[in-house]
């Protein structure tokens, strides 16, 4: 617990020291929100510590975050504008569905590594009311759209056109999610801290799940 406090009172001081002197405060305030949330986790966010953070009053945060669930709702909001750009991250020019479904995994599951606290905050923090926020509702449904654009851009590779990529789109999602909490919750011990066997499992399944869908495409133009 000492810990913490020592930490917010650094990061206080380094708020104060810098001021918050120009620019867009909005955005100040989220990123000062996303410091904290990587340095001292969910709880060590509150208003007072973000406003000290980008050296303003806490009454100057409140003109544009309320509360602290909207601060989180705004850098829930910006984590997935960052995971969209991420997922269009390219590593050569992909030229089969298993390989961009790879660098979905891998995209996906490297960042919820990289950015655990954001990650559950974004996916798994039950007291965000997120329908409450549009922001947070549009960017979300954004990334999701971004997930099935490139799914369907993927499957033309393979020669296939198909209308509604929204039940692939649930398979991957469900996959990539479901390595990426095992992994940043430490409930799968052979994986935990090893990005080598993570990544390697990414590659599979994701492989597993390309071909079996191309398999599928295949048996229903036949019969």
């Amino acid at each position: 617990m000492q810990s913490n406090k020592i930490k917010s009172s650094n990061s206080s001081e380094a708020g104060e020291k810098q001021g918050y002197h120009h620019g867009n405060l909005r955005e100040a305030l989220i990123q000062g929100g996303l410091k904290i949330l990587r340095e001292e986790g969910i709880e060590g966010v509150t208003l007072r510590a973000v406003a000290q953070y980008a050296g303003v009053s806490q009454a100057a945060i409140r003109n544009h975050y309320r509360d602290k669930n909207s601060l989180l709702a705004a850098m829930a909001a910006a984590g997935h504008v960052d995971l969209s750009k991420r997922r269009g991250r390219k590593r050569g020019q992909p030229t089969k569905l298993e390989d961009v479904i790879g660098l979905i995994f891998s995209n996906y599951v490297e960042f919820a590594i990289e950015n655990p606290d954001l990650f559950r905050l974004m996916f798994a923090y039950k007291s965000l009311r997120r329908q409450e926020y549009s922001d947070l509702e549009s960017n979300s449904t954004a990334a999701l759209r971004n997930l099935m654009d490139l799914l369907s851009q993927a499957l033309a590779l393979e020669g296939i056109f198909e209308k509604d990529v929204e039940p692939l789109t649930f398979k991957v999602w469900s996959a990539m999610h479901g390595i990426a909490m095992l992994a940043i919750d430490g409930q799968y011990v052979k994986i935990a801290g090893n990005r080598t066997l993570i990544a390697q499992h990414c590659r599979e399944l994701a492989q597993m799940i390309a071909v079996g869908f191309v398999q599928v495409e295949n048996l229903k133009k036949s019969s």
